[in-house]
């Protein structure tokens, strides 16, 4: 909701920070092609020659602490992270405890490995490529032994989960902003596309690098 002061943000800080580099949400439900000078990493766009630049940056996030805050800073788990919050117009230098999140989100990766019915739950139509994730998702549980159901319930609640009591976990198929969610209330664990690739297919690694596009999973991207 604040993308749209983004223009007079860059104003403000480009004398001072000449190397500065904003990004933009990629939302749409069709491809478009990345242009000259312009990388994709994490659903966003990054206006940069290359992606191995993004190595040198320091992160700046302008939002609300949540979700969206945590999956940015699990995705970019290596680099100093800094934040401002324009409604209370406070900023400061994140301390969240990466690996403590990290820990929570491989012990899911564990649930996910134990889990005999996989509910694969439909939380966006409007990203491109979710089909073809759906379909990978499906091929990936069969081929670990399990079964799955596909559930299109709008937003996830522990009300509307608790009615599929014979599945073991839910994966959420949803944009990377939205992607990771917080089960702890929930009757059944919910995990990301990518932490149910690193519990069913061997091949697979954990990295240190934690995707949050789901995708990234698919064979020609990142």
């Amino acid at each position: 909701c604040f993308s749209l002061s983004l223009g007079e943000l860059e104003k403000q800080l480009c004398h001072e920070y000449p190397n500065i580099i904003f990004s933009e949400v990629v939302c749409g439900d069709a491809p478009s092609p990345t242009l000259p000078g312009e990388v994709r990493q994490f659903g966003r766009r990054f206006h940069m020659e290359a992606a191995e630049e993004l190595q040198d940056c320091s992160m700046f996030y302008v939002g609300a602490e949540g979700l969206a805050l945590t999956s940015f800073m699990l995705t970019w788990n290596r680099f100093p992270f800094s934040s401002f919050d324009p409604a209370t117009g406070h900023g400061r230098r994140e301390t969240l405890n990466v690996n403590r999140a990290l820990m929570r989100r491989l012990y899911l990766v564990e649930r996910a490995r134990d889990a005999h019915v996989v509910g694969i739950l439909v939380g966006t139509l409007g990203v491109a490529g979710y089909l073809d994730v759906l379909e990978h998702l499906h091929q990936l549980v069969r081929r670990a032994g399990k079964r799955s159901y596909t559930l299109s319930v709008g937003k996830p609640n522990p009300a509307k989960l608790a009615n599929f009591l014979e599945v073991d976990i839910f994966v959420l198929v949803a944009c990377a902003q939205n992607s990771l969610l917080d089960s702890s209330e929930f009757y059944r664990p919910i995990v990301t596309p990518y932490e149910l690739e690193l519990a069913c297919n061997p091949a697979r690694e954990w990295t240190g690098n934690y995707l949050t596009d789901f995708r990234d999973l698919l064979p020609g991207n990142s």
